[in-house]
């Protein structure tokens, strides 16, 4: 009832007279002291009493000032030229409660793009073919949100994330040495590519900040984006390395969990030409040439340095720490060096 008293006056309807009679919230997802995802059933009778009914999605911050933010963003987005044009797809918001820390956003129906792509077994060699389709798709919606001209206050810069690096990795070596050792090597010599990226073209957009597969969603009139909590400004890059470096993770726990089979082997190639088609396609819409290429290839090694941290904070005996820093390795090899990389600065050999 409290909840219900709360929502009647702050959505849409109200200006028609409508209120809420019942109210059920359901939460999906809760990040303790974080955010809690809500699903909200409602029921509501018109101006005239007659009953109907609608669903919402909801997220309750641990902070007024982020809540603000965030709704402010997501207006800010859902009246963008790409979301007008039908480019780009995401959850409109539909209310705030300021009391409450509330954002309510409307339904987004649809097939979330993770369902295509994971669960893949033996003997399978390949993926669903949606899902490969989908995460072409994807690209394009990213472009467009990277190239919309839109600008928002925070600011994500790599230089202080490649500090935490540093900091969480020597705080995992004094826990397990051999494992931590390196992370802290992978920490130690990413940021010997920080001129490069500059050299390479280094500009600032808006970017979505945790970008990923499962941020999207296949709907009817397009691919939808969804989760702006992270929404900044940083090289575009950045979102294209993290969407690749997780379909990397997915290659790398298909193996670990198969042991290695061939079967595996075929299915963690088949998402590296997913990768590498996905760059293609996001560089076909945004526009972006081959200096892009290296910067979202780096910001993969750099996704996945981050991956492992937090897979090592998880659990530290998991093999998927250091698989990530063993990728992370390979796909650096593939740059070119940095300047000083005579000098000191030698790629390991990988198990």
């Amino acid at each position: 009832p409290a909840l219900a008293r709360a929502l009647s006056p702050a959505l849409p309807e109200a200006a028609a007279g409508a209120r809420v009679v019942r109210a059920r919230a359901t939460p999906l997802r809760y990040r303790p002291g974080r955010r809690c995802t809500l699903r909200l059933d409602l029921w509501l009778h018109d101006a005239r009493g007659r009953p109907f009914a609608r669903t919402l999605f909801g997220k309750v911050y641990h902070d007024l000032a982020k809540a603000t933010s965030v709704y402010r963003e997501m207006q800010l987005l859902a009246g963008s030229a790409p979301v007008r044009d039908g480019r780009l797809v995401v959850a409109r918001p539909a209310a705030f409660l300021p009391e409450l820390r509330l954002i309510l956003q409307e339904p987004v129906r649809g097939t979330p793009l993770e369902l295509l792509l994971e669960g893949m077994r033996d003997p399978a060699t390949a993926g669903d073919r949606r899902g490969w389709e989908g995460v072409v798709a994807s690209a394009g919606a990213l472009a467009a949100l990277h190239t919309a001209g839109l600008a928002v206050e925070r600011e994500r810069p790599i230089d202080a994330e490649l500090r935490r690096f540093a900091k969480r990795a020597a705080q995992a070596q004094a826990i397990d040495p051999q494992v931590g050792g390196r992370l802290a090597a992978l920490a130690g010599a990413l940021p010997a590519w920080r001129a490069r990226l500059l050299e390479w073209g280094e500009e600032l957009t808006v970017v979505h900040g945790d970008c990923k597969h499962s941020q999207c969603m296949l709907t009817p009139a397009g691919v939808a984006v969804l989760d702006f909590d992270h929404v900044g400004m940083a090289d575009p890059a950045t979102d294209i390395g993290s969407y690749l470096a997780t379909l990397r993770q997915i290659g790398i726990h298909q193996a670990l969990r198969a042991r290695g089979s061939p079967a595996s082997a075929d299915r963690a190639r088949w998402l590296c030409a997913l990768e590498e088609r996905f760059l293609e396609a996001y560089c076909a819409a945004s526009g972006y040439g081959p200096d892009f290429r290296l910067r979202a290839i780096w910001y993969e090694a750099a996704a996945l340095m981050r991956k492992a941290l937090r897979g090592f904070a998880r659990s530290p005996r998991s093999p998927m720490p250091p698989a990530e820093v063993d990728e992370a390795w390979r796909i650096l090899a593939t740059l070119p060096p940095p300047e000083g990389f005579g000098e000191g600065l030698a790629l390991p050999t990988t198990r």
